[in-house]
């Protein structure tokens, strides 16, 4: 239920709704997540699946179209958790490899260049990662030694780096390492 302009009720139509609506086109799902207008699904059996607003690529599909129906997003097979930032998306696979696509305005998909990415690509040097926050325009994420890391839009301070500078590629983020002697 709620706006729809973008179709991000997922309901095959661009009709906002006052009463809940189901997303058509989902096979069981294990989590959801969305921010900004457009919606990640994760299915049970590892795959990625998104609708709405698809104005910066968040959607995964190569266009800039909005969609109102759910979409797999190729090539996952192997994730375990979705996360929607404001205008990017975010997926742990269960190797614990980081995965991006969307925005990059600020440089929340971890490159070094800020120009949007209308596939998923794997954030370099994120690996063993066992939990992420996508924020409006940054990226957090937890090794599973505890170190913490963070990247994209730091104007506020969001990164966690002690500067506002913005962080196109992963930043450690010291005060928040839990790692052994951290």
């Amino acid at each position: 239920m709620g706006f729809n302009e973008n179709g991000q009720l997922g309901n095959w139509s661009f009709e906002s709704r006052a009463t809940p609506v189901q997303v058509r086109g989902l096979g069981q799902i294990a989590q959801v997540d969305s921010h900004g207008d457009h919606t990640l699904a994760l299915g049970r059996d590892g795959t990625v699946w998104t609708w709405g607003r698809n104005d910066q690529r968040q959607l995964g599909d190569g266009t800039r179209e909005d969609r109102p129906a759910a979409e797999q997003v190729e090539p996952f097979a192997d994730v375990i958790a979705v996360f929607g930032g404001g205008l990017h998306s975010v997926a742990l696979g269960s190797d614990g490899s980081v995965w991006t696509w969307g925005g990059n305005e600020r440089g929340q998909l971890g490159r070094e260049s800020t120009c949007s990415c209308q596939l998923p690509k794997r954030v370099d040097g994120m690996d063993a990662v066992v939990t992420i926050a996508a924020g409006w325009s940054n990226t957090l994420a937890v090794r599973r030694e505890g170190s913490s890391w963070g990247w994209g839009g730091n104007q506020c301070g969001q990164v966690g780096d002690g500067t506002k500078d913005d962080r196109p590629m992963p930043t450690s983020v010291p005060a928040l390492d839990y790692s052994v002697g951290g």
